[in-house]
């Protein structure tokens, strides 16, 4: 029979428990020390179990929001201060890791076109972002972790309480650097995730295109050098869309490298985003649904309608199957129900014919 055990020890193995929980997100957010002053003070306290380890809660949600502020702070002084040589290092050095490893995310935002042209951007940056396949992220974390690259509190994965991949971000050389999946239905709407590790927001945006091809794309640089990235129709689009004076910089220097597929550019569309909500805000997969703008739905429904005629069809056949297989079973038992009387007449009428003999 096992040993219950006393009010100190469960105090003891509690507070270690949810400390290694904390510094599982946060490393070193609480030292062994700091662990050890907090089992002193608290075994030592006369309240009940329930009433210290609800205090014990407080305390470690209450710094666990401090560091989050911290990492916010040092986002915010820390945006927009990165050459454009350190970004296209940083993209060089994963590009390289992943390519061992036959793996690849495809590069976002506005460092693509001064890549492609190989020259610099005269400008700081803030970040990289990137897209991969979701069926890839998988491969990727346990290959960027093999490098010491990846950061466990930087991963939607250990922040999202709906259990769903909305990417995670690494620190490349100084460079935060995001991976985010999507996924492309047999109709051509792409669903793209992210992440903002600060925040813990998770975001959703949808889009609708012919090809996979006009969202996502190989180009040889004017280094020689391969890129995968965003199509340039896409980024420049969304550039367009901005209107921000930097935008429209990196428009006209997308339009010089002269690699734009006009009926691409003309048939691509904004995304549309569907969901912003912070991590902790989600509901659990098997309840899960998307929360979408006003504005929004209209569009949405759209580009979701013939997926939703065939769901909506899988469903009433799954009913229609259900139906029947009840019916089935009532069936069988009246068949069975009627041999079992018809047995018993039979054998009645012979019973009366040999008696009457």
């Amino acid at each position: 029979m096992a040993r219950v055990m006393n009010k100190t020890e469960k105090i003891t193995e509690y507070i270690k428990k949810i400390v290694s929980k904390a510094n599982s997100r946060y490393p070193n957010l609480i030292s062994e020390e700091a662990m050890q002053q907090a089992i002193n003070f608290y075994v030592s306290r006369s309240e009940r179990y329930d009433v210290l380890t609800e205090e014990i809660n407080e305390k470690i949600n209450e710094q666990i929001k401090q560091e989050q502020r911290r990492q916010e702070m040092v986002a915010k002084n820390d945006k927009n201060s990165r050459p454009f040589s350190q970004i296209k290092n940083a993209i060089d050095k994963v590009n390289a890791i992943l390519s061992k490893h036959r793996l690849k995310v495809y590069i976002s935002g506005g460092a693509v076109p001064y890549l492609l042209l190989n020259t610099d951007s005269n400008r700081l940056h803030n970040d990289i972002d990137s897209v991969c396949h979701l069926s890839q992220m998988s491969m990727i974390r346990k290959t960027l972790t093999a490098e010491g690259l990846y950061i466990p509190q930087w991963d939607s994965l250990n922040n999202a309480k709906d259990g769903i991949d909305y990417g995670f971000e690494i620190r490349v050389d100084g460079v935060p650097f995001g991976v985010f999946p999507y996924t492309i239905d047999p109709d051509g709407l792409i669903t793209q995730y992210s992440y903002n590790p600060f925040t813990t927001e998770c975001k959703v945006k949808i889009l609708k295109v012919q090809k996979l091809s006009d969202y996502v794309m190989s180009y040889k640089s004017k280094s020689g050098r391969i890129y995968s990235t965003v199509s340039l129709e896409y980024i420049k689009k969304t550039k367009d869309y901005s209107g921000r004076a930097k935008d429209r910089h990196d428009s006209e220097v997308i339009k010089k490298i002269g690699l734009v597929r006009n009926d691409v550019y003309e048939r691509v569309e904004m995304y549309q985003e569907i969901q912003k909500l912070k991590g902790k805000s989600l509901r659990k997969k098997k309840e899960r649904t998307f929360v979408v703008s006003c504005n929004d739905r209209e569009k949405y429904e759209e580009l979701k309608g013939e997926t939703r005629e065939v769901q909506q069809i899988t469903e009433e056949d799954k009913e229609i199957a259900k139906a029947n297989k009840k019916k089935g079973y009532v069936n069988s038992i009246l068949v069975v129900f009627s041999v079992i009387v018809l047995g018993i007449i039979i054998a009645t009428i012979c019973y009366f014919l040999f008696k009457t003999k």
